[in-house]
């Protein structure tokens, strides 16, 4: 299930779990809070102080949902999106679709070893 990454049908039971639903939900809810604190500071109905006290306790509970996500991560395929991302900024699309090809690939090396030895 949730492990190194070793292929098959584990991002969709990555999906499924409690680990997962929680980064999600905490990963939105911060996208949302984040303009609707910043509004909110603007206005006047609330201090600078405690919308980055809010903040903080929200990036706390996403840190420990993001750790148990990220057990799941293969390394490599994660390694270059993020470097790809960085390289070729404006071609998401394509770095995604290098990514998949290169997740795809060494999935598929694993499977062959796998059942060479």
């Amino acid at each position: 299930a949730m492990g190194g990454g070793g292929g098959g049908g584990e991002g969709a039971a990555l999906v499924g779990t409690a680990h997962f639903r929680l980064y999600w939900l905490c990963l939105n809810v911060a996208y949302v809070c984040e303009f609707f604190m910043q509004t909110l500071v603007k206005r006047g109905y609330m201090s600078q102080r405690w919308m980055l006290v809010l903040q903080q306790t929200l990036m706390l509970v996403s840190t420990a949902a993001a750790l148990q996500v990220l057990q799941a991560v293969r390394p490599l395929p994660a390694v270059l999106s993020f470097a790809l991302n960085f390289l070729r900024r404006g071609r998401e699309v394509s770095n995604g679709c290098i990514v998949i090809g290169a997740a795809a690939a060494l999935e598929s090396l694993e499977r062959s070893q796998g059942r060479g030895n």
